[in-house]
């Protein structure tokens, strides 16, 4: 299948893999990370033979969440953070909407909206040393899984 600049789509018979593969940047989940990973999961829902999904990563984390400098830059416009705030609603709807069983393979740390994704999968299987958090920053934007809670 093919390979983006933030993940890898890999498919192995019945099984799907999507694998982030950014470790110099943590695997952070950045406007480029959001968009590929909304469109990958649209070309696996369209696969009829796919009957699982392993969402796992590269390097030493999972995934470090939000990138701090799109944070910055979102407090200088309403818009801008209005449209990431949406657009991380809908990656986190999608992941626990999706009709096919996503299985996280989690070997290092997932923080932020990657611990939400985490979260939001069917099944984790993780490493002992694995672990799963939101940094206490207090200026990320809301990634939607709360808000699914009232629907």
């Amino acid at each position: 299948m093919d390979n983006y600049s933030t993940l890898k789509l890999e498919l192995d018979g019945h099984v799907a893999e999507m694998t982030l593969t950014r470790p110099d940047l943590l695997n952070r989940l950045d406007d480029p990370a959001h968009e590929e990973l909304m469109d990958a999961l649209a070309r696996l829902r369209a696969l009829p033979d796919v009957r699982a999904v392993v969402f796992a990563s590269t390097g030493r984390a999972f995934s470090a969440g939000g990138d701090l400098n799109e944070v910055f830059r979102l407090n200088a416009s309403r818009e801008a953070r209005e449209h990431t705030r949406e657009l991380g609603r809908r990656i986190v709807h999608e992941f626990i909407d999706f009709p096919i069983p996503i299985v996280v393979a989690l070997h290092g740390d997932a923080m932020g909206l990657g611990a939400t994704l985490v979260l939001a999968c069917d099944a984790v299987v993780a490493a002992r040393t694995a672990r799963i958090g939101r940094r206490p920053l207090g200026c990320c934007a809301p990634s939607g899984i709360c808000s699914r809670a009232s629907h």
